[in-house]
């Protein structure tokens, strides 16, 4: 498998490591899990939103 496979990765965010990664490649590591930490907390937020009775539908 090639690693420039892009099948499963969000082009935007590749990018943005990326270039992050060029200036200063231990603060881009170390914003990786405050990255990975936002995408979840968007899924949940839209898993209740979604599950929650009321006006939100």
């Amino acid at each position: 498998m090639s690693s420039r496979s892009t099948s499963h990765r969000i082009p935007g965010a590749s990018v943005a490591g990326n270039t992050a990664a060029k200036v200063d490649r231990p603060a881009a590591v170390a914003a990786a899990p405050f990255a990975a930490w936002l995408c979840f907390a968007a899924l949940l937020a839209e898993r209740i939103r979604r599950d929650s009775p009321g006006e939100g539908t």
